[in-house]
């Protein structure tokens, strides 16, 4: 009967479909490609806890960073156009190039990163944002000013480091998760350091002391940040650069090999 052949059709596809899923995941667990893909529970307790310590003191950091540098945000534009002559279209030219410098920085340094670690670009990131900050609370012209957030932005700004921690400290399970607690602690702190300024501006009445309170939180940033910030990437996962050479003796007669580090 027609409707008996395809009832046996769908049944022998469907068992057919189980088999080869369950041949799919032996396979997989035989060569060891489920643990990129599930994350098991062959990792231990105690480095699930140094994961969860490590992205807590990332997470605190970046929020502590930007509720510093949010700090400045409803300063600038007034300080731009009332104390230094700048125009509308100064200002735009100012937050564009700044974002232009912060994509290409974010290519450049990312991609160090892989190769040299996370740690030490986190902390370059704090130092070289409270170095542009610093600077800007002494800038006399728009010029001066458009170059100075140009320097802070060649860093790639604060967010792609973090994000880049994150996902060393997560697995399949909770990276979603920890990207969403990044994202909400650039909104919180985005909250927080606009207002602090708001309020830092109506008591002190001088908007260049709000560049110099910004500069000082993200110094603090890097002391505690090369303090206590962990590195997240290990060795046996960073990406070589193409470029880096070597010299290696390998019994022949002193010559050099080109080698990958």
């Amino acid at each position: 009967h027609p409707s008996r052949k395809l009832d046996c059709l769908v049944f022998h596809s469907v068992a057919l479909g189980l088999s080869c899923n369950v041949r799919h995941r032996n396979f997989l667990e035989q060569t060891g490609k489920m643990r990129h893909m599930q994350m098991p529970e062959w990792i231990s307790k105690e480095a699930e806890a140094s994961n969860s310590c490590s992205f807590i003191i990332v997470i605190s950091c970046l929020a502590f960073m930007l509720a510093g540098v949010g700090t400045a945000i409803p300063v600038l534009p007034y300080f731009a156009i009332l104390e230094v002559g700048g125009s509308p279209f100064l200002l735009g030219l100012m937050f564009s190039v700044n974002s232009l410098a912060e994509s290409i920085g974010a290519l450049i340094w990312g991609r160090l990163s892989d190769s040299l670690g996370r740690r030490p670009f986190a902390v370059l990131v704090y130092f070289v944002c409270a170095t542009g900050w610093f600077f800007a609370g002494f800038v006399t012209a728009m010029w001066q000013l458009i170059l100075v957030r140009a320097f802070a932005g060649i860093v790639g700004g604060p967010s792609w480091i973090h994000f880049a921690m994150t996902v060393d400290l997560s697995n399949s399970r909770n990276v979603a998760k920890r990207l969403g607690y990044c994202g909400a602690c650039i909104g919180v702190a985005l909250v927080i350091g606009p207002c602090l300024g708001a309020a830092l501006m109506s008591l002190l009445k001088v908007r260049r002391l709000c560049f110099f309170f910004a500069a000082a939180i993200a110094f603090c940033a890097a002391v505690f940040g090369h303090a206590f910030l962990p590195e997240t990437l290990d060795r046996e996962l960073r990406r070589p650069l193409p470029c880096v050479k070597e010299d290696e003796d390998e019994g022949e007669e002193g010559g050099d090999t080109i080698v990958f580090k």
